[in-house]
């Protein structure tokens, strides 16, 4: 689906024409209360409309309510995107894109991080929810994450096929046997991408995982950095890719000079568990020796690994 054709092309409302791009409508939305932000997108994009009656532009008063009516005003798989401005949205439910395939839910930042996101758009949950739920083909980039103690972030459904979920920036907030980014379904992620996002402590307590991959296929973990950065926060696992046939490569986690001393960070009982047949590549995890790697089969999954001992000098393979 294109966008409306304006009879003056694309000097109309300063809006491109994407359709032959094959990108479908490109919404905006902006808080109220981030006044800069707010009056240049209303200026540009309020009042104008889509070929299927949807309008361009939704404003928000910062607790993400119109951010939803704009992914759920939307037609499902039409390579739809979200692009929302700067400020931070506090939540009461769960934002979601099921049924709202190809679509992608980008944050309008300045700058470029390598890892994690430059920090000006922000999600925070405050009700009893996880922060956002995906749906197959889904992208989701740019923003900060502060989950709701005892909820995930981000949660990967049942059967949801490659999903994309990179560079984002994780508050750790802890909650016993929760995963930050939760694919711990049947067949959840499955041929997915979770890459160059950053997770770092905020408030201590107990994590299962900062990203779980419970089972499917062909999941790619790449790039990200957990750092536990508190004495009270203990990740029973950094990464648990349990995909068939995964990869986890190119990681770093660390415990932070963890060593039960009150100055120093965490405790991260595995950096990194795979499936028997699974690959993980080059991860660097600054953690106690044995609790870098774990599962995967011998001489076969693991090439490059490292842990804390003698410096991480040695390759560690199990």
């Amino acid at each position: 689906m294109g966008l409306t054709r304006f009879p003056h092309g694309v000097s109309s409302f300063g809006v491109p024409v994407f359709g032959s791009l094959g990108i479908g409508n490109v919404y905006f939305i902006a808080r109220t209360t981030s006044t800069a932000q707010f009056t240049q997108f209303s200026a540009r994009y309020k009042g104008a409309t889509y070929n299927d009656g949807t309008k361009m532009f939704y404003e928000d008063v910062a607790d993400g309510v119109q951010l939803q009516a704009a992914i759920t005003n939307s037609l499902g798989g039409f390579n739809n995107y979200f692009i929302t401005a700067p400020g931070a949205f506090t939540l009461t439910n769960a934002l979601t894109l099921a049924g709202k395939s190809n679509s992608h839910l980008i944050a309008a930042n300045q700058g470029d991080y390598g890892v994690g996101a430059p920090g000006s758009s922000l999600l925070t949950q405050s009700g009893s929810a996880v922060g956002l739920i995906m749906e197959a083909y889904c992208e989701v980039s740019g923003f900060q994450f502060i989950n709701k103690d005892g909820y995930a972030a981000i949660s990967v459904p049942n059967n949801i096929w490659r999903p994309t979920i990179h560079h984002n920036y994780f508050h750790m907030v802890g909650g016993t046997d929760i995963n930050l980014i939760d694919a711990s379904a049947a067949a959840a992620c499955v041929s997915g991408s979770i890459h160059h996002n950053k997770f770092t402590t905020w408030v201590s307590g107990v994590l299962n995982a900062a990203i779980c991959v419970g089972y499917g296929t062909g999941v790619s973990v790449t790039d990200n950095h957990i750092i536990a950065s508190s004495t009270a926060m203990v990740l029973d696992y950094g990464i648990y890719n349990n995909s068939i046939g995964g990869l986890t490569a190119d990681n770093i986690v660390s415990e932070a000079g963890g060593d039960g001393v009150a100055t120093n960070g965490g405790t991260v009982t595995v950096a990194v568990y795979i499936n028997p047949s699974g690959t993980a590549i080059n991860n660097r995890t600054a953690v106690g020796t044995g609790q870098g790697l774990a599962g995967g089969t011998a001489s076969h999954t693991f090439v490059d690994n490292r842990d804390g001992a003698a410096g991480g000098a040695t390759p560690i393979e199990t």
